[in-house]
């Protein structure tokens, strides 16, 4: 059965008994798949462009698709399944397509994470021994490879962990990757360098150069080759982490992405959490601990603010909460659908980590991982992706993810001495990131004109306040 399954994968399977397809994305969506039905045909790929050029057909731009991405963030790339493309779809995770000698279409999940219900008499230390186990299977099944197998290392826990084990556990040596921002305000480097002095790890920095013409250049052409955007600058810098990996002969690119939604590691799962709890006894200790503890780490004060988030009318406003102030910059009403499905019976907080790994934060995060990755010629994993992890995950009491003003304490915990203890109780979040204003030179006439004068960013931003 599909569900028994671990890793990632987009397959088709033909069944000559029955003269049926069936074709399947993996539990988290690692793998992107594509499917069209056209004149009953079904052309399916994992690349956009596979689809058109086996069906000959040129495809329409989905503006509508465009115009939300605008208009209520990136993070709506996936919350349905349309593509940028009207005519394709996209393959939800976690799903089979059944396609019969009929040329009849049945599409079906097969894995159901969110039927697992809390576990409210597990201790603490049995949930850690348990999970801690989960973790290292995990990882010893994305090392099995016939090639060198390199990690892009942020600095944060997520890749921390997953280099520090596959050394000082599975005795492997990977070579780590890393980007060296100019802005210090980005700059993980002081505990990169821990994790890599700790590990002796064979270890890079990426220098990323400010180069309209180079940078203007590499976006266009994997935008060409893949038929997809870019979401953010930090799929802008992996790309060039991944052209040095390539240059370094390793054809495995391992990456802690996935931490922050399993384990509640951003800023606005504080909000969350604490929304959570607000009719609860331990409710003003929590509400001290974030003031104390991660407020002033916060850049944003929107995440400041948690007096206006409670008062948020419900789940999808809240899930909105930072895109609020975009009807300031976009022109037309937003149009934000409920974002989760009906009958998804998870507590507010679980459901909304759930949300970020399904449909918000995680899909486009993978979607442009795989793209950039294979437009390299590397193959990207992600060993906090596994399915028995996840399951168990869920059965956990919300008021373990967040102890003391610590996000993801759960994986915190279970990485215990294998990370610098420095590491370990760094409450700031930074992540894998960049500024634009150390990529693209915007005193550069040619590069405003490119904005200004693209006539769909016209028809739906008020361009004036932007540039303000």
């Amino acid at each position: 059965k599909l569900e028994k399954l671990d890793g990632m994968w987009a397959f088709a399977y033909f069944n000559f008994k029955n003269n049926s397809l069936i074709i399947s994305r993996d539990k988290f969506g690692e793998k992107p798949l594509y499917y069209s039905l056209k004149n009953n045909e079904l052309i399916f790929g994992s690349n956009l462009n596979y689809i058109s050029t086996i069906s000959n057909s040129n495809y329409k731009i989905n503006y509508h698709k465009l115009e939300s991405i605008i208009k209520n963030s990136f993070r709506t790339l996936f919350l349905n399944n349309e593509t940028l493309f009207k005519g394709i779809s996209s393959l939800e995770s976690g799903t089979y397509l059944e396609f019969d000698s009929k040329k009849n279409i049945r599409i079906k999940k097969y894995w159901l994470p969110e039927k697992v219900k809390t576990k409210k008499n597990k201790s603490y230390k049995k949930i850690i021994t348990d999970l801690k186990k989960e973790f290292f299977k995990s990882i010893k099944r994305r090392f099995i490879s016939d090639f060198q197998i390199s990690c892009a290392l942020s600095g944060g826990i997520d890749s921390g962990s997953i280099v520090s084990i596959a050394n000082r556990k599975m005795k492997k040596k990977i070579h780590s990757f890393s980007i060296k921002p100019k802005n210090l305000n980005y700059s993980e480097n002081e505990n990169i360098l821990k994790v890599v002095k700790q590990n002796r790890l064979n270890h890079t920095f990426v220098n990323i150069q400010k180069n309209n013409s180079k940078n203007l250049k590499n976006l266009n052409d994997i935008i060409k080759k893949t038929s997809s955007i870019l979401p953010t600058t930090t799929w802008l810098i992996f790309n060039e982490l991944c052209k040095k990996i390539k240059k370094s002969k390793c054809k495995v690119v391992l990456s802690g992405s996935g931490g922050d939604e399993i384990f509640a590691g951003y800023y606005i799962h504080h909000l969350i959490f604490l929304y959570s709890l607000k009719n609860d006894i331990s409710f003003n200790k929590k509400f001290d601990e974030w003031k104390k503890y991660v407020v002033p780490y916060i850049r944003s004060n929107k995440l400041k603010n948690f007096d206006y988030f409670k008062k948020l009318k419900n789940f999808n406003e809240r899930k909105f909460y930072e895109y609020l102030d975009n009807n300031s910059y976009v022109k037309g009403k937003l149009r934000r659908k409920n974002i989760l499905d009906k009958g998804i019976n998870l507590s507010d907080f679980k459901k909304s980590l759930f949300t970020d790994i399904f449909k918000f934060t995680l899909p486009f995060q993978l979607y442009s991982m795989d793209n950039v990755a294979m437009y390299n010629g590397l193959e990207s994993r992600v060993p906090l992706l596994s399915g028995d992890i996840y399951k168990y995950i869920l059965t956990i009491p919300t008021k373990y993810f967040i102890q003391n003003g610590y996000s993801k304490k759960i994986l915190r915990d279970l990485v215990k001495g294998f990370l610098p203890s420095k590491l370990l109780k760094d409450r700031n979040k930074i992540g894998f990131f960049m500024n634009i204003d150390d990529i693209y030179d915007f005193k550069d006439k040619k590069i405003i004109n490119l904005i200004i004068n693209n006539k769909f960013i016209k028809k739906n931003t008020y361009l004036e306040k932007i540039k303000e």
